[in-house]
């Protein structure tokens, strides 16, 4: 009798694994098809990317900022280059110049001497090849956000130190520290007063949305960080 009952749990135990098994088979493949690894649903979000460093945060923006704060700039600061690369690319860092995100996405760089990618929209071919060295060194894409943060904080520490760096380093003002990046770094085509005060506002809604200082300068109105870019993409560029 107890014999006939263990075959019976035995066989009721196979029966359920049997049954579950294309479930699972199933899932697996939906993750799979999807790009999600290993997943779990209990597991912490992540607070990096792959990269030379830990970011902290879970949007591209937040990981900019913490990034910035986290090698000794002012939120004032670290807000008036992050003005500056939401007007760039909307803060994504696989954003091609002249396409629309995210079906113009990539994720590495041509090195063309014409065509911007990346946070920063690094255009020149000398610019560009060094974020594809930068990345090769590390054995990452170049649409790593932490490989491009490495880069851009590499040229404000080489290149771009004395017209750029240092003076920001100086700035107290939301508006001075976007036009010393705006003007010395990206150096766009249109480097008006009106498109500093646009970039500005930029940098006023991030200093607002993660500074833990009062906001300083003056801009005429506060506008809210707005491409989805900048506020949404995870990891690896998946979805939240």
């Amino acid at each position: 009798m107890l014999n006939r009952g263990l075959l019976l749990t035995a066989a009721m135990v196979f029966t359920a694994s049997w049954l579950a098994w294309p479930l699972a088979a199933q899932a697996n493949d939906f993750y799979s098809e999807n790009d999600i690894l290993f997943y779990d649903k209990n597991a912490p979000k992540p607070t990096t990317c792959l990269g030379t460093v830990a970011l902290a945060g879970s949007t591209y923006a937040e990981m900019a900022y913490n990034y910035f704060v986290g090698k000794g700039l002012s939120p004032v600061q670290a807000a008036g280059i992050m003005g500056n690369l939401q007007a760039e690319s909307g803060i994504n860092p696989k954003r091609v110049q002249g396409t629309q995100t995210p079906s113009g996405d990539r994720d590495f760089i041509v090195v063309d001497g014409k065509t911007g990618y990346g946070i920063a929209q690094w255009t020149s071919a000398g610019r560009q090849q060094g974020l594809l060295d930068a990345a090769k060194a590390v054995g990452k894409p170049e649409s790593d956000m932490a490989v491009q943060l490495d880069y851009l904080w590499q040229e404000l520490n080489a290149a771009y130190k004395n017209n750029t760096l240092t003076p920001l380093l100086s700035a107290t003002d939301i508006v001075q520290a976007t036009a010393i990046f705006m003007k010395n770094f990206e150096r766009p085509a249109d480097d008006s007063a009106a498109a500093v005060k646009a970039r500005s506002e930029l940098s006023m809604a991030w200093l607002v949305k993660y500074g833990s200082a009062a906001p300083t300068g003056s801009v005429s109105s506060i506008t809210s960080p707005s491409p989805a870019t900048a506020g949404v993409p995870l990891c690896n560029g998946a979805a939240p």
